[in-house]
């Protein structure tokens, strides 16, 4: 039987925290959890080409003008469009919803790298998602 090593266990307890934390401190209005859903699929379906970077270095890349976004060929049309709209977005909002959905570290973690209080960065994570849920819904997919 296979037993976690304490550092394991901890990750995964902080990591549990942190979704506790969307239903407190990073509450969601009802209207964003259809784009939070979508995003998380997203997120778990596209091929993202250089995960093995830590988050500030694409948050830099993409500073840089490189496209970081990636796609699949067998996205779901409401994924499509999402990465249409994540594409286009400002680089805040890109870098928001790549940090958020695309790294593993606690919410904690990524408001340090970021250097702002974990309420600001909940601020700002609910603006990214305010702002892809117009813009998805633009495009014609309910959320």
């Amino acid at each position: 039987m296979y037993h976690a090593r304490p550092r394991q266990r901890a990750a995964a307890a902080a990591r549990e925290a942190d979704e506790s934390q969307v239903a407190t401190a990073g509450k969601l209005a009802p209207e964003l959890v259809g784009i939070h859903c979508l995003a998380k699929r997203w997120a778990k379906d596209v091929e993202f080409n250089i995960k093995s970077r830590h988050a500030l270095e694409r948050i830099q890349l993409m500073h840089d003008g490189a496209v970081l976004g990636g796609y699949h060929e067998n996205f779901p049309p409401d994924q499509w469009a999402f990465q249409e709209v994540f594409q286009t977005a400002d680089f805040k909002t890109q870098a928001i919803i790549n940090l958020y959905y695309r790294d593993d570290a606690p919410v904690r973690v990524k408001a340090e790298r970021l250097q702002v209080p974990r309420t600001k960065f909940y601020e700002a994570w609910k603006m990214a998602l305010a702002y892809m849920r117009g813009g998805v819904s633009a495009k014609g997919f309910p959320t």
